[in-house]
Formats: C-alpha cells, sequence, structure tokens
C-alpha cells in the first residue's frame, strides 16, 4: 500500500498535469481571440484607410462647382463691364468660401467617421480583453474545483484503504487477540497524532470517518480520540479539529458514543 508521502505525491503531480491542461486551455483561446479581434480590426482598419477616396468624389465636385460658379460670374461680370469692379472681386471671393466651407463640411463628415471605426477598434479590443478575463477567471474556477475534487478522492481512497488494511489483519489474526488489539491501537493512535500534529482538519475527518465507515466499534474510535485528546488538550490551539470531527460525527449520525468521547470539547 502506498504511503500517505506517495499518496501526496500523486496528488501533486496530477494537480500539476491539470494546471497545466488549464492553462494551455487558456492560451489556446486567448489566440482564438486574438486572430478574430485581429481580422476585425483590420476589416474596420480597412474602411478607415478608404474613406479618403470615398470623400475624394466630395472635394472633386466642390471643385468643379467652384469653377462653374465662378466662370458664370465672370461672364455676367463681363457683360455688364465690371470685370475690374469691387463688386466681381467680391462675388469670386464669395466662391472661393462658398467651396472652402463645401470642403470643411465634408472633412468634418470624414472625421466623424473616422472617429466612429475608431472606436469601433477600440470596443473589438476591450471586449476581447473582457473575453480573456472572463476565460481566466472561468479556468481559475474549474481547476480549482478540479484539484480539490482530486485531493479528496485520493485521500478518502487513501484513509479507506488504510482502514481496511487495519480490519483485515486484526481479522486474520483474532487467535492471538491481544497481539492484535495493541497492534492496531498503536497504529491508529499513531496515525491520529500524525493528524493532530499536523493540524489538517480534512485529513482528520476523512480518516476518522474510514474507520468508523469500516465497522471499527464506537467505543474504540471514542477511546482513540480521547487518549489523542487527553495529550494534546492542553493547548487552546489544537482543540479546532476536535470541533470539526464532532461536527462531522455527528452529521454522520453517529450517536452520543462520539459526543462522549469529545466532551471535554463541545
Amino acid at each position: 500500500m502506498p504511503s500517505l508521502a506517495d499518496i501526496k505525491k500523486q496528488i501533486a503531480e496530477r494537480q500539476a498535469a491539470n494546471t497545466n491542461i488549464s492553462n494551455q486551455y487558456v492560451q489556446d483561446v486567448n489566440a482564438i481571440v486574438d486572430k478574430n479581434v485581429s481580422n476585425a480590426v483590420n476589416k474596420v482598419q480597412g474602411q478607415i484607410d478608404s474613406l479618403p477616396i470615398q470623400y475624394q468624389s466630395g472635394f472633386d465636385a466642390n471643385a468643379v462647382q467652384q469653377k462653374i460658379n465662378e466662370r458664370q460670374t465672370a461672364a455676367r461680370m463681363s457683360d455688364l463691364g465690371l470685370t475690374n469692379s469691387g463688386l466681381n472681386r467680391t462675388q469670386q471671393t464669395a466662391i472661393a468660401i462658398q467651396r472652402s466651407n463645401a470642403d470643411a463640411a465634408l472633412r468634418q463628415q470624414m472625421n466623424a467617421a473616422t472617429f466612429s471605426l475608431k472606436q469601433q477598434i477600440a470596443d473589438l479590443y476591450a471586449n476581447a480583453e473582457t473575453q480573456k478575463a472572463e476565460t481566466a477567471a472561468q479556468a481559475k474556477y474549474n481547476l480549482q474545483k478540479e484539484n480539490q475534487s482530486v485531493y479528496d478522492s485520493m485521500m478518502d481512497s487513501y484513509y479507506s484503504n488504510l482502514a481496511a488494511t487495519q480490519k483485515a489483519v486484526l481479522e486474520s489474526e483474532k487467535e492471538d487477540k491481544s497481539k492484535i488489539v495493541k497492534y492496531i491501537d498503536e497504529d491508529v493512535e499513531d496515525e491520529l497524532r500524525r493528524i493532530a500534529e499536523d493540524g489538517d482538519n480534512e485529513d482528520m475527518v476523512a480518516y476518522v470517518n474510514s474507520l468508523v465507515s469500516q465497522g471499527y466499534p464506537y467505543e474504540e474510535v471514542v477511546r482513540w480520540i480521547e487518549k489523542i485528546e487527553a495529550e494534546m488538550t492542553s493547548d487552546d490551539s489544537n482543540k479546532h479539529w476536535y470541533e470539526k470531527v464532532y461536527d462531522n460525527m455527528w452529521h454522520r449520525n453517529l450517536g452520543s458514543n462520539i459526543a462522549k468521547g469529545l466532551k471535554g470539547v463541545k
């Protein structure tokens, strides 16, 4: 049977493998997100780049209209003999201003279109970062859940196997009961003491659960706990794990015998 150290090493290895899988998943999703956003940004950037061409026809139309207006005004002024007059110059200036205003209006429209498209690009990047953050958060949650499941499953299996092994030894050597009882007592007490000194509540609850579920008498479990309790509860900092065991045993409906074994704690 593997030792507890071996089991914890196996747990660490499986959890490390789960972590690598989770990290690779996040990287793969991020790569897809980056590719999609790059394609979308390139498409929008293409629209931005084409805006000058789209609006050039408007600028060309303004230039043509200016020429038409200038010729028509020049012709009228010539017919009136006012080619060199202040009126002619005033009207020609007005035509130039009209052209300038028309061009400014087109530039304003083009700038607004450019701003809108650039905002689309900013939104694409922001949405991509949000998607990445959500993916990372979900992956972290799933990883923690999976790793906790690995820990619980392997530790429960270890302590169940340990209890089964101890029980098998007891049953196979009934002819030497006194010797077996001493072996079982020392073995279980040593394991209880080790777990208590480690301060690992989950290990303690799992181990006591496994002993009771394997059929060990309540009185024996109580006696083991009382012995360890007497050794350790002089320090108040060690009492919390007894409370954990008490609560767990009580919820499993194992009766007042367990409660009596923890009478100094609850």
